[in-house]
């Protein structure tokens, strides 16, 4: 977003910015000092090549952050933060756990200041199932297309696509988690589009423990 852009390097008085809604992407090599951000919504966004300082997060909502080992954080707050992914791109581990979420930045130099809220969730395993990592990639393609080709799902995932579209797309088209639509153009690929809110997916991916037969259950609840 172009605010972002101006204020990126600015040396200048603290700002704050309300209830703003910013695209993907939009956090990727900025350098942004001593900007409040309250009730804002960031969608997916690469923290790569970025540094933030005595920046304030209130009531924010991040879809995703991607972080690297170029990513800094010097007196960086926030609270009442909703965290649905964050993903350590170096390490290529991604964590869907929200109190996870909080640990991790929090060792990287974010400061929570309030305590995480514990909710009673199913037990979770160290490592998530492959299906259910699947998954959430494919799910961040939907958030920039209404319906995604076998073609894509293929692109995305790489080596591991055959076995998602054979053993999970079957479990998700059976429960209405994805819907087949009709293939306008050329050629024999499928084309798919989500059969559930990408609201109640996400929930799902957080709350299933990495389980992949948990996620299914939770997000036809």
């Amino acid at each position: 977003m172009l605010v972002l852009n101006l204020l990126s390097g600015l040396e200048a008085e603290p700002i704050a910015l309300y209830r703003m809604s910013f695209p993907p992407q939009v956090l990727k090599g900025k350098k942004l000092r001593g900007v409040s951000f309250e009730d804002c919504f960031f969608a997916d966004s690469s923290l790569q090549n970025t540094t933030l300082e005595d920046c304030k997060f209130s009531n924010c909502h991040f879809t995703r952050l991607d972080v690297w080992n170029s990513t800094v954080f010097r007196n960086v707050s926030a609270s009442g933060a909703a965290l649905d992914c964050v993903n350590m791109s170096d390490e290529s581990v991604t964590i869907y756990d929200p109190s996870a979420c909080r640990d991790q930045l929090g060792r990287l130099g974010i400061t929570f200041l309030e305590p995480a809220v514990e909710t009673v969730a199913p037990p979770r395993r160290r490592s998530p199932e492959d299906a259910t990592l699947e998954f959430g990639k494919v799910l961040r393609v939907f958030l920039r297309n209404t319906r995604v080709s076998e073609g894509v799902i293929r692109t995305k995932l790489g080596r591991s696509s055959n076995s998602f579209i054979s053993d999970c797309i079957p479990a998700l088209l059976h429960r209405g988690i994805l819907v087949e639509v009709e293939n306008r153009g050329s050629g024999h690929l499928r084309y798919w589009k989500l059969g559930r809110p990408m609201e109640v997916l996400n929930d799902a991916l957080e709350n299933c423990g990495g389980l992949f037969s948990q996620f299914l259950d939770l997000a036809t609840r």
